[in-house]
Formats: C-alpha cells, sequence, structure tokens
C-alpha cells in the first residue's frame, strides 16, 4: 500500500518551479541545510507493481514547459496527469507526484479541485522530501495541504506547516538532517526507520 501526502492546486504552475519551490521549503525545514541537486525523472513504467523502466531525466527546458496539473486524461471522474519523481542526492531518494483532477458535486457541496498527489519513499529522506514536495505544490498552486495518512501537518496552511516543523538549526548535512527532521515529528512515532534508499535495500528481503 503506498503511502501519500495531498494538497490542493487551484492553479497549475511548471515542474520547473515545483522544483524550485521544493528546494527553497527543503532548505527552510531543515534549519538553513544545504540541499543537494534536485533530479526530475518521467515516463516510469510498471508492470504488476514492478518497476521495469526508470524512466528518463527531465531536462531543465523540459521543466520550465512540464505543467502540473495540465495534460490530464482519463475518466472525468478522476482525470490524472503525468508521473514524475523528484530525486535528491546520490542515493535515488525521493517522492513520486502526480496530479488529479475531480469535478464539482453539487449535491454534497463539493467544488471541482484539482489535487497533487504525493507518494515519498518509506525512508526518512523520502519523507522529508515528499513534505517539502507537498508543501511546495501547496504554495506554488494556492491551496492547501490535505494529507490524511501520516498526519503530518499540523495544520492545512502550507507556510504555516512549514513554520512548525522547521529545524531551528542546521547541525549535521542533508541526510542527518532529514533523520532529525523525522524523529521529531511525534505522530510519525519512529517511523520510517530506514534513513535513506541503502539502507532501505539492505533492510528489505532478497
Amino acid at each position: 500500500m503506498s503511502v501519500d501526502l495531498q494538497a490542493t492546486m487551484p492553479v497549475a504552475f511548471s515542474v520547473a518551479a515545483l522544483v524550485s519551490t521544493t528546494r527553497d521549503v527543503l532548505t527552510e525545514l531543515l534549519g538553513g541545510c544545504s540541499v543537494p541537486a534536485i533530479v526530475v525523472r518521467t515516463d516510469r513504467r510498471w508492470d504488476r507493481g514492478r518497476l521495469v523502466d526508470p524512466g528518463r531525466v527531465l531536462i531543465p527546458a523540459e521543466q520550465e514547459t512540464a505543467v502540473v496539473g495540465a495534460d490530464l486524461v482519463g475518466a472525468d471522474y478522476a482525470r490524472s496527469g503525468p508521473d514524475y519523481r523528484l530525486v535528491v542526492g546520490d542515493e535515488d531518494d525521493g517522492a513520486s507526484l502526480h496530479a488529479s483532477e475531480y469535478p464539482a458535486y453539487p449535491e454534497f457541496d463539493e467544488p471541482a479541485r484539482t489535487v497533487l498527489w504525493c507518494t515519498p519513499d518509506r525512508t526518512c529522506v523520502g519523507v522529508t522530501v515528499g513534505a517539502a514536495v507537498t508543501l511546495a505544490a501547496a504554495i506554488r498552486g494556492g491551496g492547501q495541504i490535505e494529507e490524511c495518512q501520516l498526519r503530518l501537518f499540523p495544520v492545512v496552511d502550507p507556510r504555516a506547516a512549514m513554520q512548525a516543523l522547521r529545524l531551528p538549526d542546521a547541525e549535521a548535512g542533508f541526510v542527518d538532517q532529514c533523520v532529525r527532521f523525522v524523529r521529531a515529528i511525534d505522530t510519525l512515532n519512529g517511523w520510517p526507520s530506514a534513513v535513506d534508499a541503502a539502507s532501505w535495500s539492505e533492510a528489505r528481503p532478497n
């Protein structure tokens, strides 16, 4: 089962804007820590739950023209856009995301809305990146936080949530700061146990 974070995004924005804001949010959350390069991958392919093609790197020029919240396909009740993966650092840690559009349901007093779904890797680095991506999407899209699985965010306003969660200083490197960030959130109760992609792979059965 995937673990998802989500944010509403009334306004669409470019992948480049999401990457830039994600970097700013990560820097803020981690107390001013230097953030490694962020790589965006797309066109990944899955077969029966297994990744069979890691896709390709989206170059900066493509990031400028690719729009999160555009190119939606599927049934009218839930059209979805392309899948993107943001990777931070050298260990392939990060989070996957896509936007989905839902129609209005007047009988339930529910307006039409576009939601960004973000699935972080089950590592401390992945959860931190996922939190930053979700906050960045809400900020860029003029929306709010709507995650309901991890209970990661204390409030729905993204800027207020960022201030509530941020570390007070940058006393360590990026990976260690991600561990500090995740361990400081009581609702996670020590989850996830894996620090980064390397330790996650070692912990999984062959």
